[in-house]
């Protein structure tokens, strides 16, 4: 199971499924993986 199942998978998780339909994600595109990128950069510290 991936990390991201624990968001998708069950009855519980209608709220999060319905939230990823509504910005657009087909039932296919919910059943792959997310993934997440993060950027920290900045110009204050080195």
């Amino acid at each position: 199971m991936l990390n991201s199942d624990k968001m998708k998978l069950g009855p519980g998780r209608a709220p999060q499924r319905s939230l990823l339909k509504a910005n657009g994600l087909s039932d296919e595109q919910i059943r792959r993986p997310l993934i997440g990128i993060a950027n920290s950069f900045n110009e204050i510290v080195p």
